[in-house]
């Protein structure tokens, strides 16, 4: 009974030191789209897409990746409808639309090794 009671304190000491807090906590994604670019001269907006990622605009934070892809194009489609329904003289919208096309949703520990780069 002594040996039970020894080899069950030895395996709950070797799990506990193997436990991690941040591998049992849910990750953070993050929404990041493309920045954009105001030229005054003709008064339009247009999307920078080969920008470096960690100058990527940061759009919203989300519990899974799903939630963050759902996101992306609801937002998406509100900036599509946006561009036809509205007087998008700027193009902000249509670019807004296009820019959530491409944007990216990113776990936070990829997204600490872009900004490491």
């Amino acid at each position: 009974m002594r040996d039970l009671k020894l080899i069950t304190l030895l395996l709950a000491a070797a799990l506990a030191g193997s436990w991690s807090p941040r591998a049992e906590a849910s990750v953070s994604w993050y929404l990041l789209v493309p920045p954009a670019a105001y030229d005054p001269r003709s008064h339009v907006y247009a999307s920078v897409p080969d920008a470096p990622l960690r100058r990527w605009y940061h759009d919203g934070e989300y519990d899974s990746e799903r939630a963050c892809v759902e996101a992306r194009t609801a937002k998406g489609r509100e900036a599509q409808r946006l561009s036809r329904t509205t007087t998008d003289a700027d193009n902000f919208h249509r670019e807004q639309a296009w820019a959530l096309q491409e944007g990216r949703c990113v776990s936070a520990t990829d997204l600490g090794d872009v900004r490491r780069k």
